[in-house]
This record gives C-alpha cells, sequence and structure tokens, in this order.
C-alpha cells in the first residue's frame, strides 16, 4: 500500500508517486516533500533511528547509508555509501536504500562487519557504531575484496570520538585482499562470511527494480523537484522558472547555510540533473577526457584512473585522480556534482581542491544559458562574471598532457575532510635538452620564469620571486584563537594570512624536487619526496593479563551498536514539541524589550518561553562590561567568585631560595581549552506528569544534579521529577630552578571560566594538583584564578584540568632542556620521583609507589621495550640525511591523582529474579563509552557466582536509584562496581543457607538456577533476593562523619602511573606531522575487561592527540564561536591515529585498595599523548637547527601545522 505523508503545511499534493526500496521492501510514498531529506524519513517516518543524526554537514559518516541507482554515465547499477543528512528523500526515486537494520540483526541474522567490528572492540559509545558498518559494508558490496589501503582510505568521511580507530580499521581490513596477520585471525576467529551479502553486487539488488525512464517531479506547497531527461527540458523547465536551481547531489547544504540562491535570490524550485542527458560519461580519447555536466566529483576520478589504465606511459592521470580524491570524502564526491563544486569556488569563494587541480590540467567547461548552443573556455578564465550566474555546466574537457610531470599539493587542519589553506596544482613538460616547454605553477609571471629554463636552483628562485609578485589570497573574516591573541598572532587574520602565504614557495620547492627526480635531473632522498604518505594502521601490540571471570569480552552491547537497535536519547519516540534557545548576538547588554510577533509569524511556533514563564529558579551570571577574552578579564579584575584557589599549592620557602639559585628562569605558556565534540548532540525529552512532575530522558550527567535543576526550575520537589538516561554518544564530560634539579617553581594561572561558574572550580583544583605531575618540587607555588567573562560557560571535558596542569608542567620541563641545551628526558629522569621521596608538594603520598609500580620504573621498562635510545640514535641519522624531513622520538611519565569524591555515595540495586535466575542490576552511573554496564555485570557475575550471560543492566534511572553522583573523573565505574558487589555480598548472605542445605542433601554444590529457586520460588520459600549497595570512600577530605568531622586530608584518593613514547616525521616544508610510532605502559591493577580497558586507553591518547595537536576552539573579535561543526572543529581521523600502537597493560600488579584489584583508566592515558606533540617539539629543533637558528624555542597551544610551520622554518 502507498503511503502518505501528511504534510507539516497545507499545500498541494505532487501527482508523483515516489517509489524506492528499503531493506529489500518496496516503499511508496504519496505527497513527498521535496525538501525533506532521507535521514528525517527513516528516522521520523519509518523508526528506523539505526541511521544516526549528529553534525547534518557531510562531515561525521554517522547518518551513511548504502545505496544502489542506476548511473547513467556507466550504463550500470552502482553501489556506494551516501550521507543520508544531505540526500533529499525524493532524490531516492527508483534507487534501493539499505540502512544498518536491514544489514543484519541481533534477532535474525548478524552480517560479518557487524560482528566483527563487535568482537573487535571496535565501538565504545556506539553512537557512530552503525555509520561504520554501513560504510565497510557498502564498500564490500561495491567493489569486492578491497586492499589495506583502501580500507584505510574508506575511513576518510567517518570520525569517532571514543575508540581511537584501530579495532574499526583492523575489522574492516579482515576482509581485504593483503589483510594483515592479526586481522586475518579475528577474521578467523568471527567464522566465514556469506560471498552473496559480504563480495561485490553484480546486477540490481532487488526484483523490479527499474531505472528511471521518464521525467518526475514533486510538488509540495510552492516549491517543486524537477527531475528532467533531456537538456532541451531542463532549459526549457529554467525559462519558465527562473529562480529555480539546478542540483546534482545537493550536498552544498552541508558546507553552506543559504545553498538554494540563484541570481536573484533564494530559489523556489529545484531543476535534478542526474538523470539527464548531461549525465553522459561523454568520450575518453587520446586528445583526453570529456565528462557530462550532470555526473559526480566520483566519476572523474574513475574517469582517470580508466584512462590511466589505457595509456599506462602517462603519469598525470593517476596524480590528478590523487589530487581530486582531496575533495571532502568519498560519501559525499560519489553524490557531489563537479560542476556545482566549480561554481561555488568563483562565485562564492568556496576553498574547494577541485578547481586549483583541475587548473593544471589545462581543463576547459563549456556551458550553455537559454539555448543548446554551447560555449566553451578555459578554467584559468572561468572567473567571477566570467559566465552568467545562473549559466549550466555541461561538459568538463580534460586534455591528454602528454609527457607532462603533474602534482598537486594541498594542507589540511587534518589529512581528511578539511579545507586546504592554500591549495596548487603544477604541471611542466621538459623537451629532449630538459628545458621546460610548458609549465602551469598558479602564476603567469612565474610560468614565464620557467619556460625556456631548467630545473635548477637559479630558475627556483626566480619562480618563487614570480609567485610572491603575483599570487593573491582570498581576505578572511577576522578571528583568533580563544582568549589568546598574542598566542598565535598568525591566525589574526588582517590581509594574508603569513601561513597561507609561504605555502606556495614550500609546492614550488617540492614540486622542482618531484620533477627533477621523475626526468632523471636529480635524485633526492626518498623520503623527502611528495607528501607524507598514508599508511595502513597496523594491528599494533597488545599485552595484558586475564583472570577467570575478568576477561577481555566484547562490551554487553556490542552487537545492538552494530546493528543500531541500541536507542539513545534522540532515538526515543518525540511526540510533543520541539524546544530551540534562541541566543543574543551581543557579548554584553541589557535587555530593554523583547519583541516575539515575527517569531509567532513562523510556520510551526506555537509558543515562546521567556524568563518571565519560569516558575521556578532562573540563575545565571554576567560580567560588567564586554569582557570576552582572557586578557581583558584579567585586566578588569574578573573574578569567578568562590573558583578561584589562591596558593591551592604553598610548599617551602620561595622567597628565601632564590637568592641562593645558580640559575633563575622566567616564562609564560599558554593553555587552549578542548570541544566535546560529542557525537550524539545535545538532546532531552521532557514529559510531563501529574501533580506537575516531570520525567526527562537526557543526554545530561550526571542525572541527580539533572534532577534538582530541572526541579528547582520548575519550582516543584525533587521528587516530582524522574531523569533516565540509556547511554551517551561519543561525550566525556564535556618557574624558578637550580641547575638541572629542580629546587623552586612559582606558577600563577588564569582561566576563563565564562559567565557562570558550571564546573571551573573543579577544573582549576584538578589542574592545580596536577602541575606538579611526577616530579619532586621541594618548594612549589601554584595560584589558579577563574575568571568571569561575557562567553558561555565552559565546563568539564575529558580529564577536565589534568591535561592543562600537565601541559604547564611539561612545558616548563622543556624550557629548562632548552635553556640547558640538554635533552628533555635527561631532565625528566633527574627530577622524576623515586619511592624515598614520592610525596605531593601538598604532602600526600603517593602510596604503593614501589619497586613494581612506580613511575620511574614504568619509565624505566617502557624505555627499554621500545628500544627508545636506538630509535633517538636512528631518528638522529634520518636528520642528518634530510633536511625537510625530520624525525624525533619523546617520553613521557605519568602520575595521576583520582578523587572519589565526584561519584562517592552512588548506589546500586540487584535484583535476582526467582523463575530463573536472572539478574537485573541498576546503578547510578551513565554508560557513556566506558563500559560502566559490561564491567558491572562483569563484577555482579563474579561476585554471585552466575553466569555472565543472565546478568541484564538496566538503563540508569533516578528513581530507581537516587542520589547519583558525577559520571567522571575516571572513577564512576569503579564506585558502581563497588556499590554492586556490596549489594552481591548482601544476598549472598541471604542465600548461603540455601546453599549449605543443598550442598549438604545433595553432596555437591548447587548449580546457580538451583540455587535461587530454593531461595524464592512460587508456593515455596520467599526470600528477598533484592539488595542495595553504595560506596563512599572515607579517604579524601570530603567524606566526613555524622558530626561533620573531615575524615581524609587530601582531595585525591590514589594515584594511577604511566609512561608513554612516541615516534613522529614531520614534514618542514608545511608543518604536517604523521604519527609512526606511539608504546604506552599502564598501571591499571588487575583490569576487570583488559579489551575495554584498552579500547579506553587507545580513545584517551587519540583524544590527547587532538587537543595537543589539531583542536583549535576559535571565536572572532565580538567574541562569537566560530568553530562549530565539522567544517571548522577538527578532532582526529583515522589518519591522525599513530600507525602502529603497541600498548601493555602492566601485569602482576593488583591494586590492594581497589575493586578487585583494579585502577581507573578512562582519563589518565590522555596525558601520555604529550609524547606526540613532545617529538613534534624535537623535530622541529632539528628543523631550527638545519636554518641555523635556536633549538630554543616557544610554540603555542594547539601544535597545528601552521604553529609548526612558522617554528620550524621561519623561527
Amino acid at each position: 500500500m502507498p503511503e502518505y505523508l501528511p504534510p507539516p503545511r497545507n499545500g498541494q499534493l505532487s501527482s508523483e508517486v515516489l517509489r524506492f526500496h528499503l531493506n529489500g521492501e518496496l516503499v511508496e510514498v504519496i505527497g513527498a516533500d521535496p525538501r525533506q531529506l532521507l535521514i528525517e524519513f527513516l528516522r521520523d517516518s519509518k523508526g528506523l533511528t539505526g541511521t544516526k543524526r549528529s553534525c547534518l554537514q557531510g562531515g561525521c559518516g554517522a547518518c551513511v547509508v548504502a545505496i544502489q541507482e542506476y548511473d547513467p554515465a556507466t550504463s550500470q547499477w552502482r553501489y556506494r555509501s551516501v550521507n543520508s543528512c544531505l540526500k533529499p528523500l525524493v532524490a531516492c526515486h527508483g534507487t534501493s536504500i539499505t540502512t544498518v537494520e536491514g544489514v543484519g540483526t541481533e534477532r535474525k541474522c548478524l552480517h560479518q562487519v557487524q560482528k566483527r567490528i563487535a568482537e573487535n572492540h571496535g565501538m565504545q559509545c556506539g553512537f557512530c557504531t552503525p555509520g561504520m558498518v554501513m560504510n565497510t559494508y557498502a564498500l564490500l558490496r561495491a567493489g569486492g575484496k578491497p586492499t589495506a589501503e583502501e580500507s584505510m582510505q574508506n575511513y576518510d568521511g567517518n570520525i569517532c570520538r571514543c575508540t581511537g580507530y584501530r579495532n574499526l580499521v583492523q575489522a574492516s581490513e579482515s576482509f581485504a585482499s593483503d589483510a594483515s596477520p592479526e586481522a586475518e585471525a579475528l577474521a578467523q576467529r568471527c567464522g566465514h562470511h556469506d560471498a552473496n551479502l559480504c563480495d561485490k553486487l553484480s546486477g540490481v539488488e532487488h526484483k523490479g527494480m527499474d531505472r528511471v525512464l521518464k521525467s518526475v517531479q514533486f510538488t509540495k506547497d510552492d516549491f517543486t523537484w524537477y527531475a528532467p531527461m533531456s537538456l532541451q527540458e531542463v532549459l526549457q523547465i529554467k525559462q519558465e522558472k527562473p529562480r529555480a536551481m539546478y542540483i546534482v547531489g545537493d550536498t552544498a547544504k552541508g558546507i553552506r547555510q543559504a545553498a538554494y540562491e540563484v541570481a536573484n535570490g533564494r530559489a523556489t524550485d529545484v531543476i535534478a540533473l542526474r538523470n539527464a542527458a548531461l549525465a553522459s560519461m561523454g568520450t575518453a580519447t587520446c586528445g583526453g577526457l570529456t565528462i557530462g555536466g550532470a555526473l559526480t566529483i566520483q566519476h572523474i576520478t574513475d574517469a582517470l584512473e580508466k584512462y590511466q589504465k589505457e595509456h599506462s606511459g602517462l603519469q598525470w592521470p593517476t596524480a590528478l585522480a590523487e589530487a581530486v580524491k582531496n575533495v571532502a570524502q568519498h560519501h559525499l564526491r560519489s553524490e557531489a556534482g563537479w560542476a556545482g563544486n566549480l561554481l561555488i569556488t568563483v562565485q562564492r569563494g568556496f576553498p574547494s581542491d577541485l578547481f586549483p587541480a583541475l587548473l593544471a590540467a589545462d581543463a576547459e567547461v563549456s556551458y550553455v544559458t537559454k539555448s543548446t548552443e554551447e560555449t566553451r573556455i578555459p578554467l584559468s578564465q572561468f572567473k567571477p562574471g566570467a559566465v552568467p550566474f545562473n549559466a549550466l555546466l555541461t561538459k568538463l574537457h580534460i586534455p591528454n598532457l602528454q609527457g607532462s610531470f603533474y602534482k598537486y599539493f594541498r594542507v589540511g587542519q587534518r589529512k581528511w575532510l578539511s579545507h586546504c589553506f592554500a591549495g596548487g596544482g603544477f604541471r611542466v613538460v621538459l623537451d629532449s635538452a630538459k628545458k621546460v616547454t610548458e609549465a602551469r605553477v598558479c602564476s603567469y609571471q612565474a610560468e614565464s620564469a620557467l619556460v625556456g629554463a631548467t630545473l635548477d636552483t637559479e630558475t627556483l628562485q626566480k619562480a618563487i620571486a614570480a609567485l610572491h609578485q603575483e599570487l593573491e589570497f582570498a581576505g578572511e573574516a577576522q578571528f583568533q584563537t580563544i582568549d589568546n591573541p598574542e598566542g598565535k598572532e598568525i591566525l589574526v587574520v588582517q590581509d594574508l594570512d603569513a601561513y597561507r602565504r609561504q605555502l606556495p614557495d614550500s609546492y614550488v620547492f617540492k614540486f622542482f624536487k618531484e620533477a627533477q627526480a621523475f626526468f632523471g635531473i636529480k635524485q633526492w632522498p626518498a623520503e623527502e619526496l611528495g607528501s607524507l604518505a598514508l599508511k595502513p594502521l597496523k594491528a599494533g601490540q597488545l599485552t595484558f593479563q586475564e583472570q577467570p571471570g575478568l576477561d577481555n569480552k566484547p562490551q554487553l552491547s556490542a552487537m545492538g551498536m552494530t546493528t543500531g537497535s541500541v536507542k539513545y536519547t534522540d532515538d526515543q519516540p518525540m511526540p510533543g514539541l520541539f524546544g530551540y534557545p534562541v541566543l543574543s548576538e551581543v557579548a554584553t547588554g541589557k535587555l530593554e524589550h523583547l519583541d516575539t510577533m515575527q517569531a509567532f509569524k513562523v510556520d510551526g511556533v506555537v509558543d515562546i518561553v521567556t524568563a518571565v514563564d519560569v516558575p521556578g529558579k532562573n540563575d545565571c551570571g554576567f560580567a560588567p562590561g564586554a569582557i570576552i577574552t582572557l586578557d581583558q578579564a584579567i585586566a578588569a579584575e574578573s573574578f569567578l567568585d568562590g573558583a578561584h584557589f589562591k596558593n591551592s599549592i604553598d610548599k617551602g620557602d620561595l622567597e628565601a631560595g632564590y637568592k641562593s639559585s645558580d640559575l633563575v628562569f622566567e616564562g609564560s605558556t599558554y593553555v587552549i581549552g578542548q570541544h566535546a565534540f560529542p557525537m550524539e548532540k545535545q538532546t532531552a525529552l521532557a514529559v510531563p506528569e501529574e501533580k506537575k512532575g516531570m520525567t526527562e530522558c537526557a543526554l545530561a550527567d550526571p542525572v541527580s544534579p539533572c534532577t534538582i535543576r530541572l526541579a528547582g526550575v520548575l519550582g516543584i520537589p525533587g521528587s516530582f521529577v524522574v531523569c533516565k538516561q540509556t547511554r551517551a554518544g561519543g561525550m566525556f564530560k564535556p618557574s624558578h630552578f637550580d641547575s638541572s634539579h629542580f629546587d623552586r617553581c612559582d606558577i600563577e594561572s588564569w582561566c576563563n571560566g565564562g559567565c557562570t561558574h558550571d564546573f571551573t572550580g573543579f577544573l582549576n583544583l584538578e589542574m592545580g594538583e596536577a602541575i606538579p605531575s611526577v616530579y619532586d618540587w621541594p618548594n612549589m607555588r601554584v595560584n589558579v584564578h577563574a575568571m568571569k567573562t561575557n562567553t558561555p560557560s565552559n565546563t568539564a571535558v575529558r580529564s577536565f584540568g589534568s591535561p592543562q596542569g600537565y601541559f604547564v608542567c611539561e612545558a616548563i620541563i622543556e624550557d629548562i632542556a632548552g635553556r640547558l641545551g640538554k635533552v628533555v628526558e635527561e631532565i625528566r629522569e633527574i627530577n622524576m620521583c623515586t619511592k624515598q621521596n614520592a610525596v605531593t608538594p601538598w604532602g600526600q603520598p603517593m602510596e604503593y609507589y614501589n619497586d613494581a609500580t612506580s613511575v620511574d620504573t614504568l619509565w624505566k621498562k617502557l624505555k627499554q621495550d621500545a628500544k627508545y635510545e636506538e630509535r633517538a640514535k636512528t631518528c638522529e641519522e634520518f636528520n642528518k640525511a634530510n633536511r625537510w624531513r625530520k624525525r624525533a622520538i619523546s617520553a613521557v611519565p605519568l602520575a595521576y591523582g583520582h578523587c572519589y569524591a565526584y561519584a562517592a555515595g552512588t548506589g546500586a540495586l540487584v535484583n535476582i529474579h526467582g523463575s530463573d535466575g536472572s539478574v537485573t542490576v541498576h546503578h547510578g552511573g551513565c554508560e557513556i563509552g566506558q563500559g560502566i554496564h559490561t564491567k558491572v555485570a562483569q563484577v555482579v557475575a563474579i561476585s554471585l557466582g552466575c553466569p555472565l550471560d543472565l546478568v541484564r543492566v538496566a538503563d540508569t534511572n533516578s528513581e530507581v536509584v537516587p542520589n547519583a553522583r558525577f559520571t567522571g573523573g575516571s572513577i564512576t565505574t569503579e564506585v558502581v562496581c563497588e556499590a554492586a558487589r556490596q549489594a552481591c555480598k548482601q544476598l549472598l548472605q541471604t542465600l548461603k543457607p540455601h546453599r549449605e542445605f543443598l550442598k549438604k542433601r545433595d553432596d555437591k554444590d548447587p548449580s546457580w538456577p538451583e540455587l535461587v529457586a530454593a531461595a524464592n520460588t512460587v508456593l515455596g520459600h520467599q526470600e528477598k533476593l533484592s539488595a542495595t549497595g553504595i560506596f563512599a570512600p572515607t579517604g579524601n577530605k570530603y567524606t566526613t562523619d555524622v558530626e561533620g568531622n573531615t575524615l581524609g586530608k587530601h582531595h585525591g584518593d590514589y594515584f594511577t602511573y604511566g609512561a608513554g613514547v612516541s615516534e613522529v616525521e614531520l614534514d618542514v616544508l608545511t608543518g604536517e606531522v604523521r604519527t609512526l610510532r606511539s608504546d604506552i605502559l599502564y598501571d591499571v591493577g588487575q583490569s576487570i575487561n583488559p579489551g575495554i580497558d584498552i579500547g579506553q586507553l587507545e580513545g584517551a591518547f587519540v583524544w590527547g592527540i587532538g587537543y595537543y595537536m589539531y583542536e583549535e576552539p576559535l571565536r572572532d573579535t565580538r567574541g562569537v564561536e566560530r568553530s562549530q561543526g565539522v567544517w571548522a572543529y577538527k578532532p582526529p581521523m583515522a589518519a591522525e591515529v599513530p600507525v602502529e600502537f603497541r600498548v601493555e597493560l602492566l601485569r602482576d600488579n593488583p591494586f590492594p585498595k581497589g575493586v578487585l584489584g583494579s585502577k581507573a583508566i578512562g582519563e589518565p592515558p590522555f596525558m601520555l599523548a604529550y609524547s606526540v606533540l613532545g617529538a613534534a617539539k624535537k623535530a622541529i629543533a632539528s628543523a631550527r637547527k638545519d636554518a641555523g637558528l635556536s633549538e630554543h624555542f616557544k610554540l603555542p597551544m594547539p601544535c597545528t601545522l601552521d604553529a609548526i610551520h612558522q617554528a620550524g622554518v621561519w623561527g
């Protein structure tokens, strides 16, 4: 039966019926809205919530689905992956769509892609997992067995905030033709896959599918989607509808809010070109390629790769194809039209890689306006105003660049899915005398300097000089690193950005070297040619210890995550109204009047909630005056009262010691913040209940404070509010010296807390205590001040405060080493705490700091296991032989203090069901990907002696387990596990007499079902098989007795220890860095689940790489956040992960005070990522030495490639 979609507004229904297959079933939609997106239909109309709603920009991959459709260009049915958040529903007419629910389910049959990701710990929070499944599934269905390199490259459009990617990539690689032994072992462990489901699909996927043979249109209200079949029909529609916009994939809305634009303003209709005659691939002859105007960017790559096979003696087709692959990511390239990409580049200034890549290839375009008569112009003349704004590009012409050497260079904030700072295509042709006869280098003057010359140093210098005279860059809006206008001056753009202006020099030099090598003029070290290579991730070396019950098990919900059946807040049925916050456009001011008249006129608006509608407490605060930056707050002495800590550390006599010191150094550094960048965006579902009550399904953590806050706002008792949470997706809450030995250290720091306290007080406390790290400071003073500004409140993200403090500490040590001319590891080792002086500056002993677990012991073991000294010498030799590539290795230690106070008091309820012995556990922690549910289940199973598969962990519910504390600080899992264990101990006491009786009667231990049945059966004995446990440690200064007396002395309860070694390679000419290998040794006590713990370690480490190297929050000069979304903020992707990752959890090391001997792990490894930053700094120092610059330098944070380039080449 056809499906009717009730229109959101009154409007005319289309006469066309939208038909496509969805997970094997034919779907017919009458009244399809051409503005509705595929993701909206899947989730809101069909309830297929496995396809996740996240960035809505085509940049994270959470929404990926697979599609099969007829491709007029190749006359074949084509299988590929697409971003459903960008694809219009009506564009699915005549296609087959497969979502993660259609791939496999737990109830019926699990697909091998799903099984291998689940078995390989390829998820944590699981929110991105369905997109990861579809990414690999579509790859297999489209092309059969990939190579390992193709499997790696296929992750160019998927972001995971939790895992560190290695397990995901390895699961994909397990299907590869050249899979590593470890990946093959995974495949064998999971079983053989069905080739009909996993290998390349030939022909149509479902019976009844046929290509679209006629023009169609879909209309709703005043908006019409036209899908004509011929060019004549296209032009006729355009003449009748001049405000209709041409589209191919309609992907521009992912990068521009105002996507549907034509010459005279906003488009009223759309002309989809996908099925038109323009979709012809055109011709491929010895003279070159012609590509139809309705084809995608992927079609260009396919045509070039085919052309290369037919003309094997050419170099340029493969090089140009690789250049085109820099555009966005493969989900988008298969949808986006090349014509639209060129048009928004020329007309809107979009920083695309396609235009400069084709420009160097002497490409031309043809276009039409009102008739089918074509006009053809070179791309070099395709400038604003060169063609009418509403012209239709009909053909792309790429000539055969016979005899050419072609290369394209670009640099982005990260390898994939990042706008380039500057991109350029370069090409030369040489005659028999090795003289340039033809050149393309982005500058006419530079090309003139090249033609007739040889590729030597003099010609290079002339070309670079000509570039500087002619090359222009588009201006950029002013912006600054948040609160740091002085820390990264090159990013405060006035006219031309220094880094972007210098990149073409690097490109020309790189091109000269490669061209010299290609034409046999001069040979260069292979390592210095080209860009840093993208290498498949190695399986890694994982070393850990298992105990019975404490073993390497996937998360309990792993299969549910890979099949999309696990529900998040946004997946819950949401009947009712949607709320949206309206934000102020000014940092500070007085609200004199609120005019809601125009808002009420917006279709669909039911009500507008303002401050007068809040029945309860409504509190927020602003600083006086327009205080936006940290410097302004310091100057105005704008403090967040109660959140800044004067003398948070005050040890020894600093003033008296200054006079006796041999050397006194002073300096300053800046520590940046970080966006949480959760894959699941902030979402809450509020359901009104009787007596003014409210039930909330929230992403918020923790649930109890959320309950208190909501009750306060509503003005009702806290018991009237129930807060529930299933899980959260991709979210972690949110110097002076004597010789080489530290003697005295005085630190004054300021922190931007924003307009309210939020978590600033805790963050400053954690930061202050993180600064000493693992070093012995005889005399130390630390002051941490919280400043109030008119910016959004800064809150906690993973390992809040500690990365900042750790950075300050290591920056000080690096500064000392640089001033003394010593290797920084030597300074670290000399000043590291030993078991004789392992006491913090605030007097807390570092317990169990012994020969087996002390940091200096771990440090020495890891350096030996990682062959640090040997590899350091290898890096030195490499650097001597290579001027423009540098390698370096760095080692860092770690001591991380844990405080139970954040979660202490969180309880657990354990219920045993008498019918079959199954167990349900309720607890107050929030599952945010750390595996808390799985670990609790394991502890309960061990404690009770029951099978793990009988244990179910329920959703968090404030009505079942009240008074839950924070989920954070890495210790909530411990607290909840211990609370559950305490409950189990009570249940075991209840079961004890029944166990003894059954054993005496039967002369054997009873099975678990027998024991439970004896204790609680219908019409039999009735025991209370329900118990509540609570864990409230008494070791820190926050716990008190009934009279309020403090039971502990210090903030923290215990320490974890570790060490990290990382090796990186630096491209000196661009500032790009690749992490070649990282080795981690970490003290987790006796791991409850090694697989989960290693996943946590790797995820935290990669999160730290993002913090130290890539992620840069930005505001404009008005204080407006400018780094929102996937196109402006760059967390690491798979290309930024260490190529080789070796992890060892310290063995034979149970922690006496821990839950079953365990320690926390979720956050501490974050700081070990400083080893990557430290190695990058060493590589920069080597480049500076070659340039005749001082090896002692300051580097702003994050250590982005522009900052690296400036420090390494230009000083």
